[in-house]
């Protein structure tokens, strides 16, 4: 890549700002042109940004990521965007975050894409207007789904499946990034909990209590851990349809340490682990089996050294020279 002279001034001022070889290749590949604006005219964008509270290296990765935004007009383009997410209720605080991770929202048109896009998120979905706000704070990118061939095809999926129209607006609510799975990546999840013995009733429960089911793996996830379920901790399918959000817990992070803990603890061989104790913080979950936080962290350290013992037992390392 050449750097014409006029350039330069814009490059060494992206240099200042906290650019380096990495974040330069990002913003060359996606829109090399922006190298042309003025320093000043940089500056005055830099500057309103910064005004909304973004800090420095998150003024780098937004302006390497989407370099479009040092060349949208202050006043009519990106004031209006800003000013809209506030009518939606996006707490001041938080307008830095939004903007951050979904850069894109700055030029997009309020009448004729955000606003429908609330719009329908609202009344189709049946989420709160004031609940709007929250939701585009905890995950941006849902109003830059196309309400028409991204987010309707998967509100009736799954109102077709059985999730109420309530339910949905739960299960939008906690989970937004459902709008955005691919329906033929959800099927299968919805296929292994028919194949594990539940009702049609108990996963439209299942799926409306815990949208990220389709965000987790069946070979290394779902499955894995009803194994643990049914052969370790005496639970069968029905215990998943009560406690649903057992699929969301870490299998060696959280169901395997404790449930041996309880073993060296209480002596559960044999008997049904009751969920409550995988679904407590540490702090609580000690305090319930008469333990201490620092006994219960060297048990699960002296765990992941076993594990990894067992894990690598054939591996031969190389002699010393």
């Amino acid at each position: 890549f050449f750097l014409e002279q006029r350039c330069r001034p814009l490059v060494s001022y992206l240099y200042q700002l906290g650019f380096r070889d990495a974040e330069f290749a990002k913003l060359i590949d996606a829109r090399v042109e922006v190298l042309s604006l003025t320093v000043a005219t940089a500056k005055s964008r830099v500057l309103y940004l910064s005004s909304l509270g973004i800090q420095p290296q998150d003024l780098v990765k937004i302006i390497a990521k989407h370099p479009r935004v040092l060349e949208y007009r202050t006043e009519r383009t990106m004031k209006p965007r800003v000013e809209y997410l506030r009518e939606i209720h996006v707490e001041e605080q938080d307008l830095a975050k939004v903007i951050t991770r979904a850069p894109v929202l700055l030029e997009l048109s309020v009448n004729k894409t955000l606003r429908p896009r609330a719009q329908y998120l609202a009344q189709e979905i049946g989420i709160p207007d004031d609940a709007i706000g929250k939701l585009v704070t905890k995950h941006p990118a849902v109003l830059t789904y196309n309400s028409d061939t991204m987010v309707a095809p998967r509100v009736r999926f799954f109102l077709d499946l059985g999730v109420s129209k309530e339910g949905l607006a739960k299960m939008v609510t906690r989970h937004p990034q459902l709008l955005h799975y691919s329906i033929d990546s959800m099927k299968p999840r919805l296929d292994y909990l028919q194949a594990i013995g539940m009702s049609e009733e108990e996963i439209i429960t299942t799926v409306s209590r815990l949208g990220t089911l389709f965000s987790l793996s069946i070979e290394s996830s779902l499955r894995p851990k009803f194994e643990y379920l049914t052969a370790e901790l005496g639970g069968d399918v029905q215990t998943v349809a009560k406690f649903p959000a057992y699929f969301s817990l870490s299998l060696d992070k959280r169901i395997r340490p404790r449930h041996q803990f309880l073993l060296s603890r209480k002596g559960l061989a044999g008997s049904k682990m009751p969920m409550k104790y995988l679904s407590l913080t540490d702090k609580d979950f000690v305090g319930l089996v008469d333990s201490t936080l620092k006994e219960y962290e060297e048990f699960k350290n002296e765990m992941i050294v076993r594990d990894f013992a067992v894990k690598f037992s054939t591996c031969t390392f190389p002699s010393k020279v």
